[in-house]
């Protein structure tokens, strides 16, 4: 292919993506990201008594750059991305680095929360989130799966002030944070989850 055409690949589009509208997120998604900062450190301590630190490496928000196959409708996407590191070692001493939290959309009406603490994590759709708060100020996501043909369940409590405040991945051990200056007491509060029969309940009862 010569530069002519690359050229006028190029301009078709970028005119193509100037013609799609914006989104923008809502106050609930833009709080979810405001949560973490870059250079914050969490704390996390087990039901085994072990401790856990990992840090907030990086966040980025922006819309997705133009791709002719991903990037066909009416809508540009809107992604915000908060990016955390562990104590583990990667290449050459650097921190492995993972998504936190991705929230992308694509559409006014329509989110997607990807949200990850270790081996805990979900992926929701969702038009609101308020099917999912357990406290004026805390959300509880809870996710199944399959690994090995061995069925799992992952939770995350999410506070809007501290992000990821407690947590059980799929070997069953629980983590909260401890690193908070102050006095959350709902947070400290907050209810394992066993099974889905008590995450009904839970939600009954903590729901506004």
């Amino acid at each position: 292919m010569n530069m002519k055409n690359l050229i006028l690949i190029f301009s078709c589009s970028m005119f193509l993506f100037s013609c799609q509208k914006n989104v923008s997120f809502n106050n609930v998604e833009k709080a979810f990201l405001a949560a973490y900062n870059v250079g914050d450190t969490l704390i996390y301590e087990s039901n085994l008594g072990k401790k856990d630190t990992v840090w907030i490496m990086d966040k980025n928000i922006g819309y997705r750059p133009w791709d002719l196959i991903a990037n066909t409708g009416e809508y540009k996407t809107l992604i915000g991305t908060v990016y955390y590191g562990l104590n583990a070692p990667f290449f050459n001493s650097e921190p492995a680095r993972k998504v936190l939290l991705d929230i992308s959309r694509s559409n006014p009406d329509t989110t997607s929360f990807f949200i990850h603490m270790k081996d805990a994590m979900v992926f929701i759709i969702a038009h609101d989130l308020d099917k999912y708060k357990v406290t004026d100020s805390t959300y509880l996501f809870y996710q199944t799966g399959f690994y090995r043909k061995r069925k799992y369940a992952n939770y995350l409590y999410w506070n809007m002030r501290y992000g990821i405040v407690k947590f059980m991945g799929s070997d069953s051990v629980v983590w909260h944070r401890i690193n908070i200056n102050s006095d959350p007491k709902d947070i400290l509060s907050l209810p394992d989850i066993k099974d889905e029969i008590q995450l009904k309940k839970i939600r009954a009862k903590y729901r506004p």
